[in-house]
């Protein structure tokens, strides 16, 4: 595992080898009318999605410390009504959470700006990485989904916030803060991109 001096352009790297098929997409999110924007937004990314978990950090105790990339792990999109649902990409689990459409571009670009503060991470600002798919992080489509977990005395809370790029790209943060029996908490942030 190597830290120290790392640069990863990840999020820039998923943008760029998805650039092709911009201008090939039969649907462009960025600048919906906001009274379309949650039924476009349901119908197009409704589907199985490859979850891309990359570099993140964590605080415990008060000391930082950094996480490399997780496995990849999948996720399902699933119309119900007029709601959009996920499920839970951890392996084995079969819990759905419901996706709120909207948000504010404020909670990924505050979880990026995290990520970059640590000292041997550094990774594409958000808006930079909402340009390089011609959009802004203001006229892309936010989604949002949260909820909690526990087990065994431990209890983690968690919170999604992506921005939709394009109909097969998906890209922002996981932030979680996990607390239990034991004295102290640990809460940390991770760059998450979906793909199909």
């Amino acid at each position: 595992m190597m830290f120290m001096g790392t640069r990863t352009a990840f999020v820039l790297a998923a943008a760029l080898s998805g650039s092709a098929a911009f201008a090939q997409d039969t649907w462009n999110p960025c600048g919906l009318d906001p009274a379309q924007m949650a039924q476009e937004v349901r119908e197009n990314i409704a589907g199985s999605w490859t979850v891309k978990n990359g570099l993140g950090m964590f605080t415990i105790m008060g000391d930082a410390m950094p996480m490399p990339p997780d496995a990849d792990a999948a996720a399902d999109f699933v119309l119900k009504g007029d709601e959009l649902w996920v499920t839970d990409w951890a392996e084995g689990s079969d819990r759905e959470y419901l996706v709120r459409i909207g948000g504010t571009d404020g909670e990924i670009a505050e979880a990026f700006d995290k990520l970059n503060a640590f000292p041997t991470i550094s990774i594409i600002p958000a808006e930079d990485v909402a340009t390089v798919a011609g959009c802004t992080l203001a006229d892309a489509p936010h989604l949002q989904l949260s909820g909690t977990l526990s087990m065994d005395g431990t209890v983690l809370q968690f919170q999604a916030d992506l921005m939709v790029l394009e109909e097969n790209l998906m890209t922002g943060a996981m932030t979680f803060l996990m607390t239990g029996d034991s004295p102290g908490f640990l809460d940390g942030v991770r760059q998450i991109t979906l793909r199909r």
